[in-house]
């Protein structure tokens, strides 16, 4: 290799870490392109014809920095920028007409330019690579994440059917997931668009995020791009959004400058579709390291598809229920009558998570002038099916009620209906009760159908289960039966109620039969609300996540007064 003896230079360029926004960077990096390309020209031209053949180089530089700074991004731009001002040192200093040899002194050697190109593109080609293999390493640890995010959505999604109150949570983690912010819109079967969730990766983002649930998205709009996703069912990834892009999705000049703030870079658009309707969109945009590419546009893919099907899931179950409920309501009295010194009240609690009608029923209607049935049952199953057996047994047992004075007859004739119907091999249970107030007092004639016995309470303080077990409804022929007669007393009060109580509580009826007999016997002497209230938070302070079982309960006493 040729070396050649120069004297030092007088002066080099040097530069120095400091912390400034990276539009200053770009401006001081295109000032020093220009002011080094000025330094080339003028150098070049002060020159005689017969210019080194070093300064050729010197020009290359100029265009090596602008390349790398474009292939690599502004790290690897500034660090060719200092690379090159070392290589002007070696070739350039005062005046410009005249080039330096590089040394320390007499007899110090500088290596060619050769050399000199060879390290400084070694040198950029190893920060490439290194700052490439760091933006993999980031981009691997995310989309590891984003597969961790899809099973806890998946489970998050299961756990409940209030899927809006869910969406909050999938929307924050996928936020962490996807290294930005998270924004789902659905669309309601009339074309109402509600923004139900937005959340940001950090503090600051998720306060802006909060604030695009005010600006909702005009997707009818043929510019929208997220309209334009959905009707074209299709995803979509931007790697780059440019500002021209991202004012297609402003409303109005604040919303434009929230998305500024936003600092959107990267942006996956997914139409939410499920069993062939689409039923929103979802958004997720980073304006941190990284773009978005295939990979993450695969996940957002699924994360929608998942999305998609709880919603819709979620809203089937909503119609079903409401379904269920106004059946079951037109199956249960809409009100309890008025009875002179008596008191009545009655709490049914549907099955929960289940969509389906409950078998338990009970009702109270006058027989004469001052008679009265009550009846409470429980039909075996649930859904229509079941239903259609309540409202038989119900309305048959009302018919049975007019012209049958005993109520074992009553449950009986009933049973007999029940027979002669396709009720596909279900039973009935059932405890009726004839009621005959007095000055004061009650009277009630009992018969129980296989059905949990009624619990009488005095008002001295004891509690007592009444009547005699008797057989299920609509399994046999002439089922055994009995009539049993309970006297009521100012301040005493008798309850009817279904398995649901007892099973709700405790998954043996025996505990829950002890339990149910000293919960009553602690309200002795309590108006007939304050029991049901007890017998309220009874089942309610127990409740888990879904009830096994619907339950109902009736509460009759006799006024104290």
């Amino acid at each position: 290799m040729t070396t050649r003896t120069r004297p030092i230079p007088r002066w080099r360029i040097g530069v120095g870490r400091a912390v400034v926004p990276a539009h200053r960077i770009r401006t001081a990096l295109a000032a020093m392109l220009l002011l080094l390309g000025g330094i080339a020209v003028v150098g070049t031209l002060a020159l005689p014809a017969t210019k080194p053949p070093e300064l050729v180089p010197a020009l290359v530089y100029l265009v090596l920095i602008g390349f790398v700074t474009h292939v690599g991004g502004r790290r690897a731009g500034i660090i060719a920028l200092v690379a090159c001002a070392v290589a002007f040192d070696y070739l350039f200093v005062p005046p410009f007409h005249h080039l330096h040899p590089i040394g320390s002194g007499e007899g110090a050697t500088a290596p060619d330019i050769e050399t000199l190109v060879a390290f400084v593109v070694g040198g950029l080609a190893e920060v490439e690579l290194r700052a490439r293999a760091r933006a993999e390493t980031h981009r691997a640890r995310l989309l590891g994440n984003q597969m961790i995010v899809l099973a806890s959505v998946s489970e998050r999604l299961s756990e409940s059917f209030d899927y809006e109150r869910t969406l909050d949570e999938v929307a924050r983690l996928s936020a962490m997931a996807f290294d930005g912010f998270c924004v789902i819109d659905l669309i309601d079967d009339d074309g109402t668009v509600r923004r139900v969730a937005a959340a940001g990766t950090d503090a600051r983002r998720d306060v802006l995020a909060q604030g695009l649930r005010r600006y909702l998205p005009d997707l009818a709009s043929a510019d929208h791009p997220v309209g334009q996703v959905i009707r074209s069912g299709e995803a979509r990834v931007v790697p780059n959004a440019s500002a021209a892009f991202l004012a297609r999705f402003a409303t109005s000049s604040e919303h434009a400058e929230l998305i500024r703030k936003l600092g959107a870079r990267s942006i996956i658009m997914a139409p939410l579709i499920a069993k062939g309707r689409t039923v929103g969109a979802l958004v997720l945009a980073t304006g941190s390291r990284g773009r978005y590419g295939d990979a993450e546009l695969d996940v957002a893919e699924d994360l929608a598809t998942r999305i998609a099907l709880a919603v819709d899931n979620a809203r089937l179950y909503q119609e079903r229920n409401y379904i269920a409920q106004t059946l079951q309501r037109s199956l249960l009295p809409p009100h309890l009558p008025a009875i002179p010194g008596i008191a009545l009240d009655a709490r049914y609690y549907p099955l929960l998570g289940g969509g389906e009608v409950g078998g338990d029923f009970y009702d109270v209607f006058p027989i004469g002038p001052e008679t009265w049935t009550l009846v409470i049952g429980d039909v075996c199953g649930k859904g229509p099916d079941a239903a259609a057996v309540m409202g038989v047994a119900r309305y048959t047992l009302r018919a049975a009620a007019v012209y049958e004075a005993r109520p074992s007859r009553v449950l009986r004739t009933t049973s007999d209906i029940l027979l002669e119907q396709d009720t596909d091999q279900r039973f009935v249970t059932a405890a009726c009760a004839r009621l005959r107030p007095g000055e004061g007092r009650a009277r009630l004639t009992i018969a129980v159908g296989g059905h949990p016995l009624p619990v009488v309470v005095r008002a001295s303080g004891e509690a007592a289960f009444a009547g005699e077990p008797g057989m299920l409804l609509g399994v046999l022929p002439e089922p055994e039966l009995t009539d049993v007669i309970v006297d009521l007393d100012p301040g005493d009060f008798i309850v009817f109620y279904t398995d649901g109580v007892l099973d709700e509580r405790h998954s043996g009826a025996a505990g829950g039969e002890a339990r149910l007999l000293a919960l009553l016997a602690r309200c002795s002497g309590s108006p007939v609300q304050v029991v049901a209230d007890a017998l309220d938070r009874f089942l309610l302070g127990s409740r888990s996540k879904l009830l096994r079982d619907d339950a109902a309960f009736l509460v009759v006493g006799v006024s104290a007064s």
